[in-house]
Formats: structure tokens, C-alpha cells, sequence
């Protein structure tokens, strides 16, 4: 839950077996919008994206891995569990 007028944080983390630093783009699908984000190998998998202020209400966030380079024989597309973001 956070204030209207305020901006959220999501924090991603990306594992995969045999898979040490994952690269590849991370889609951050909230309501009707989307942020896409490149995650380098010197991320180790972990990202932190700010969601621009929002209204208040309810937002759907769900988080979607597409790999690239060496990445892409390891690991097929992922996505997260949907996650309720509540704003008052």
C-alpha cells in the first residue's frame, strides 16, 4: 500500500539454474501501462524499477522476463504471480 501522489518500487529478482547473471528485458506491466527495463549481467539478476506517482485505486503489477544473448539458451520467457498494489 502507498499514498496517492507517491511512487512505488518494485523489486525484481531473476533466477535461473545454471544461469549466474542473467541478462535480458524486464517488462513491469501496472494497470494498462507498461516500463521496460534492461537487466545487465552485473545485476546478478536483481533490479529495482520506481513506478512513475499514481492515482489512487488498485493496480494489477506482474513482472515479465524476455532473455537475450547468452541468457536466451538457458532460459525461455518468464513471468511473475500478479500482485495486488493498493493506493489510497
Amino acid at each position: 500500500n502507498i499514498k496517492a501522489g507517491k511512487r512505488a518500487k518494485v523489486s525484481v529478482r531473476v533466477r535461473a539454474a545454471g544461469l549466474a547473471k542473467p541478462r535480458g528485458t524486464l517488462s513491469i506491466k501496472y494497470g494498462k501501462k507498461t516500463i521496460r527495463v534492461k537487466l545487465a549481467a552485473k545485476r546478478k539478476g536483481k533490479a529495482t524499477v520506481r513506478l512513475p506517482k499514481l492515482k489512487k485505486g488498485t493496480y494489477r503489477v506482474r513482472v515479465t522476463y524476455k532473455p537475450t544473448g547468452s541468457s536466451k539458451k538457458l532460459v525461455t520467457k518468464a513471468s511473475s504471480k500478479r500482485v495486488t498494489l493498493r493506493v489510497r
